[in-house]
């Protein structure tokens, strides 16, 4: 992974780092796409048989990286947005 998309993540995933109520429901309406879906299952099916190349295992890896990033911010979102319509 790119050194600049690991700082990037740690910037989204600082639990210091304020989110507005905009930016929680963009955050938790981000959803994967059919194809990249498919992909994804391709891939982990690959790896379970121990049938991936290099290149392929270096894109797993991104995915569930990028899966891992979307659902924290998703689920930071969700606790924002749930807490403010509490408050409401």
């Amino acid at each position: 992974m790119a050194e600049s998309f690991q700082s990037f993540e740690q910037l989204l995933l600082d639990p210091e780092l304020p989110m507005s109520k905009q930016s929680a429901r963009f955050f938790s309406a981000i959803t994967f796409d059919e194809k990249v879906m498919e992909r994804m299952q391709l891939l982990s099916e690959k790896a379970n048989e121990g049938q991936l190349t290099e290149a392929e295992n270096s894109e797993l890896l991104e995915y569930v990286t990028l899966g891992d990033v979307v659902a924290v911010l998703k689920m930071r979102a969700e606790l924002l947005l749930g807490k403010q319509d509490s408050a409401a």
